[in-house]
């Protein structure tokens, strides 16, 4: 009898065990991809892709790392390895910064049953390590050299070792980017979009840009949200994306501070000076909410602290009652603007506000000149007040 016990045991955990679902060839990939990634694209038509990046001046002016070539050679060499037969397969693309001031890529197709090349011309050396008891493969011609693996039908390359390290260590730890709630929110965006298709770690794109070259262009991008979802679309003089912000439940984001003012149009551009060259402009109506809810965005963020030293320090301007001092006159929009030859924080910048009563405006700003040793300047029929910077 115990025999017999003993043996249905262990088919029904014979049983359970079958039943696990196996991981489909999507979950592999978005497995492979390491945390800390700036972005990931999916290319259904590589060779629509190809043809309208090709069209854009923008992506030349942008390619200060000559990612461009690296990419390119990157990606044809990953086809060269997954065979004719792919030449034109769909493939995911990955770009981390494991490096200082360089970007690294991972590229993966799905290749099935289908065994990657190992073998190749006399033009091409290809050599091979265990890795995590998993063979990485180094594939160098003159031009370019790429890292793979093949893992339950993804062939998996990178033009970095140490970025396909982090993938294969992932992969064999259960580790996966898909823990972020966020990111998984953006990932089925990605899968289900046509074209070319893109989902980009707003955070990590800010940091990398602004710390590791000096652009500092992005401003707020990083506040935004955890990860965007976009479409990708360009020709010779433009370059869009168009998509969704995206974030889990218990992730606030600035994002949804400002899709809540529900703006229609944009306004205060008609002020703006002729030798603008770029600004930020923010749609919100209603003041009183965004102060409220932006709070609250605050509070659930790293920015906190830092608004709250302002605050401490700058509040005595405002009468000890920030809300109190803006609401009555604020009116639609708030603009930064950048003029010719100004940097990112320069003092020729302008911080323009649209007002809905003027002369509560003009009261509110001369209770700051007045703790300033600057007097306000005539200019046609309006006073300018200068802020000393020193003390506000």
């Amino acid at each position: 009898m115990k025999k017999i016990m003993l043996i249905v045991c262990a088919v029904l955990l014979l049983s359970a065990c079958n039943t696990e679902k196996e991981k489909t060839t999507e979950q592999i990939s978005v497995d492979a991809i390491p945390v800390g990634t700036m972005a990931i694209c999916r290319i259904k038509q590589h060779s629509d892709v190809s043809a309208m990046l090709e069209k854009s001046m923008y992506i030349q002016c942008f390619d200060s790392l000559k990612s461009k070539n690296t990419v390119a050679s990157g990606a044809g060499l990953t086809r060269s390895i997954c065979g004719k037969k792919y030449s034109s397969a769909p493939m995911t693309i990955a770009v981390g910064a494991v490096r200082a001031k360089e970007l690294s890529f991972i590229f993966m197709i799905e290749t099935g049953k289908d065994a990657p090349r190992t073998t190749f011309g006399a033009d091409t050396t290809i050599t091979h390590r265990t890795y995590q008891d998993q063979n990485i493969y180094s594939v160098s011609t003159k031009d370019a050299s790429v890292f793979f693996y093949n893992t339950n039908g993804m062939t998996i390359c990178s033009t970095d070792e140490l970025y396909l390290e982090q993938s294969l260590l992932q992969t064999s730890s259960g580790i996966s980017i898909a823990d972020d709630a966020s990111f998984s929110q953006a990932y089925k965006k990605l899968s289900s979009g046509d074209g070319f298709t893109v989902i980009v770690n707003l955070p990590a794109l800010e940091h990398f840009y602004t710390s590791q070259i000096g652009f500092a262009e992005l401003g707020l991008l990083g506040q935004l949200s955890p990860w965007l979802s976009a479409e990708v679309t360009a020709d010779s003089t433009t370059l869009s994306l168009s998509g969704v912000f995206c974030a889990s439940d218990s992730v606030k984001t600035y994002a949804k501070v400002l899709s809540n003012q529900k703006s229609k149009e944009m306004t205060l551009d008609a002020f703006f000076p002729s030798n603008t060259t770029s600004y930020t402009y923010l749609g919100i109506e209603d003041w009183k909410k965004y102060f409220k809810e932006n709070i609250q965005y605050l509070k659930a963020s790293s920015q906190y602290h830092l608004y709250n030293v302002a605050l401490q320090r700058y509040n005595v301007f405002f009468g000890n009652d920030f809300d109190k001092f803006f609401t009555p006159w604020i009116g639609k929009g708030a603009a930064v603007v950048r003029s010719s030859g100004a940097g990112y924080n320069d003092t020729q910048n302008s911080i323009f506000i649209g007002v809905k009563d003027h002369d509560e405006a003009m009261a509110a700003l001369e209770k700051i000149a007045d703790s300033t040793s600057v007097n306000p300047d005539p200019y046609l029929d309006h006073r300018i007040i200068p802020l000393d910077q020193k003390t506000i």
